[in-house]
């Protein structure tokens, strides 16, 4: 039987999403063994299981793996397809979350309402599939295993086929930097010639109603940074003496939440603006003290700052903010306490704006090992219960009460996860490969297939694919990794290994719409007829020897 025929991967689709693998859960171990359990269906594998490889994510609370299926063929040059099995939850499905991991019976369900129709072209209702997984990522994934069962009935494939499937991509991917390590392992004892990796990802809308299909040959990146704010404590009925940690926040909001100036653009592409994910105050319970000291993480989208020029920028925010609230808190004050007849205060206030590896060596040439000490109890008191975001803060809230520095001051750093962005170089040898590549792709798709391809720089969404290339490994090294308080407890970059690996991407894209919503739908005819021919034409061109 051929796999690769349009019915068996739908087929093997429906088989896939049947196992509810819910990211950062146990549940993620059931997927790795139904893939054992469907490679070991390919006579290759059956007579060879020593070809599958199974790697456990060192501290895993929920003794993850990462799934890999080694197809050797003639010569050392060898492409990996990529994908990741774990899934969102299901409680937007609401009173269908029963339904959510049976594609075909959601469907029918679905398709009884007429404001699900009305996202579908007309005519073309039976060409979707809903639920969880079918567009992200289980459809891909289910391309590349059908395409590794093809290849390993041929008599003399050229080059090797490396399939990794991996968990967590949609938390903190502590998969993929585990496969990672696994790749740079494989490449040394196998003297393997990596020629690039190939992920299937489902496309993104660039707009609203976008029906476009797309090959991207790179991935947007992303930074989580967090601030801590330290404001003067003072009583409520005495507020204009102190100074409010909520206001630096409030303000540090105004000037990045939505800045389309803060947006990086690049190749007629602009990446998204930043956002803020949460914010609050120290205040444990009601008193008549004002907040004094806050906190609160946000999201930037990247296309090529590193680490330190986005630490830059946030400092010169920083700066700006008490150029502008100091004045404006003095003018407040003198204002009341001329009404009553006062004089107001000769001393103006001030503010300071640090990075967190500047707050922390700070506190810690006054109090040594003590500091390190209380953090790490801190730490291993919380890993489990608390996210590793609230724990920065946290942690830089521990080191204020060691510095006792005079507020007001702003602290700012990184929180995971972190995804480099990556690009493909036109001016690289191997990043010029694939995008040659990918123009041949998308002559095909039209030649052959009548439908029109956009190339994209940039996949759209974060993706495995980040940590295939690391352009700022200094900047990363030198910025990211001081200035990220539970670098080396909870969170930790393979940065060797990243900077090692440098693989050209590219991700061949699945048709699928409203990933992680309710209405989660893959288009089938372009998902299981183009799709797999592109991908069976990259890895053939990709694999190809070189003269």
């Amino acid at each position: 039987m051929n796999w690769s025929q349009p019915q068996r991967i739908k087929e093997l689709l429906i088989e896939l999403c049947a196992v509810p693998s819910f990211s950062n859960t146990t549940a993620e171990n059931s997927m790795v063994e139904l893939l054992d359990e469907v490679i070991s269906r390919i006579p290759f594998f059956q007579q060879n299981p020593q070809n599958i490889i199974r790697e456990r994510l060192q501290g895993d609370p929920h003794n993850r793996e990462v799934f890999g299926a080694f197809l050797p063929g003639r010569g050392k040059q060898s492409v990996i397809l990529l994908s990741h099995y774990d899934v969102v939850d299901v409680l937007d499905y609401g009173k269908h979350q029963a339904l959510a991991f049976s594609p075909p019976k959601l469907t029918a369900q679905l398709l009884q309402r007429e404001e699900i129709r009305a996202l579908l072209p007309s005519g073309q209702e039976n060409d979707f599939l809903f639920g969880r997984g079918t567009a992200d990522m289980k459809a891909g994934l289910s391309v590349q295993i059908c395409l590794l069962n093809d290849l390993s009935r041929l008599e003399n494939l050229q080059g090797n086929i490396l399939l990794l499937s991996v968990p967590d991509e949609e938390t903190t991917s502590r998969g993929m930097l585990t496969a990672i390590k696994l790749l740079t392992r494989l490449r040394r004892e196998r003297e393997l010639d990596y020629r690039g990796v190939i992920n299937c990802e489902p496309s993104f809308p660039a707009f609203p109603g976008d029906k476009n299909r797309y090959i991207y040959t790179g991935s947007m990146g992303k930074a989580v940074l967090f601030c801590y704010a330290r404001g003067m404590e003072t009583h409520v009925g005495d507020v204009l003496s102190g100074f409010n940690a909520n206001l630096l926040i409030a303000e540090l909001i105004r000037k990045i939440e939505g800045n389309v100036d803060l947006c990086e653009e690049l190749e007629g592409y602009m990446a998204p603006p930043p956002t803020f994910l949460k914010v609050r105050d120290n205040k444990r319970h009601y008193s008549a003290q004002i907040p004094h000291t806050a906190g609160c993480y946000f999201n930037y989208s990247l296309l090529y700052r590193s680490p330190r020029e986005l630490l830059q920028e946030v400092i010169e925010i920083g700066e700006r903010i008490f150029s502008e609230l100091n004045p404006l808190m003095d003018e407040r004050l003198q204002k009341y306490l001329s009404r009553q007849g006062q004089k107001p205060p000769e001393k103006k206030r001030k503010g300071w704006v640090l990075t967190y590896e500047e707050f922390y060596n700070q506190a810690r040439g006054e109090n040594g090992s003590k500091l390190d000490r209380v953090i790490s109890e801190f730490f291993l008191q919380n890993q489990h219960h608390m996210e590793e975001q609230e724990i920065c803060l946290r942690i830089t809230e521990i080191i204020d009460d060691f510095l006792q520095k005079e507020g007001p001051g702003l602290v700012f750093g990184f929180t995971p996860p972190f995804y480099p962005p990556v690009k493909s170089n036109p001016q690289g040898g191997r990043d010029r490969e694939m995008l040659k590549v990918a123009r041949g792709l998308k002559q095909l798709a039209r030649d052959i297939h009548g439908y029109e391809v956009s190339l994209f720089p940039f996949f759209p969404g974060i993706s495995d694919l980040n940590f295939c290339q690391l352009s700022d490994y200094q900047d990363t090294k030198n910025y990211f990794k001081p200035n990220m308080p539970t670098w080396g407890r909870g969170y930790t970059l393979p940065l060797e290994d990243l900077k090692e690996i440098d693989l050209p991407v590219i991700n061949i894209s699945v048709q699928g719409y409203d990933a992680h919503r309710h209405t989660e739908r893959l288009e089938c005819s372009y998902s299981f007829n183009v799709v797999p021919h592109l991908l069976s034409r990259a890895v053939q061109d990709l694999l190809q020897e070189r003269k």
